[in-house]
């Protein structure tokens, strides 16, 4: 008897499985190409650094890029050139990005300047080239300007001085 239903069963899978290649798996009307990978893009921030008070350009200003400023552990850094202009270019999946502006050089690019952090995303109006409808998504350059205002008071190091005064004076 349980051989008798061990073959029922084998031949009522073969059934299905012989009905299953007849009428088809899936949808075969979809003209849809198989790929692999993830969404992919070229991506651009640019931009200038400027006084916030002159509006000049500020050469020698650290930016650093990183995805995620609390965990990032290996974040991007750079520098504004002469003109106080950089550009981060970025390959991949588009995210968030945190950049830091900072004055590391002191007084050699004109004075002190307070630091800046910003986030700043790629955007669908930033699209300068389409992509091939499938996963390259095409280029996208983001321009993001920023002012760093100058610091009045130029950073001290250790304790302000401060007179010794004694009880017998």
């Amino acid at each position: 008897m349980k051989m008798m239903k061990n073959a029922i069963i084998k031949n009522f899978d073969r059934l299905i499985l012989l009905l299953l290649g007849i009428l088809g798996l899936t949808n075969c009307d979809i003209d849809m190409p198989v790929e692999y990978g993830s969404p992919t893009g070229e991506y651009q921030i640019t931009g200038t650094v400027t006084n916030g008070e002159t509006g000049k350009p500020i050469p020698q200003i650290q930016i650093v890029r990183s995805l995620d400023p609390d965990f990032d552990v290996r974040p991007d850094t750079l520098y504004t050139n002469e003109e106080g202009k950089y550009i981060i270019y970025m390959h991949g999946l588009n995210t968030p990005v945190n950049l830091k502006f900072e004055d590391i050089d002191g007084e050699e690019n004109g004075g002190y300047f307070q630091s800046k952090t910003l986030e700043t995303a790629v955007t669908k109006k930033d699209q300068v080239q389409k992509g091939d409808g499938h996963w390259y998504k095409g280029k996208f350059v983001k321009t993001q300007n920023i002012a760093l205002d100058p610091v009045r008071n130029t950073p001290e190091y250790g304790a302000p001085f401060a007179p010794f005064h004694s009880e017998n004076q």
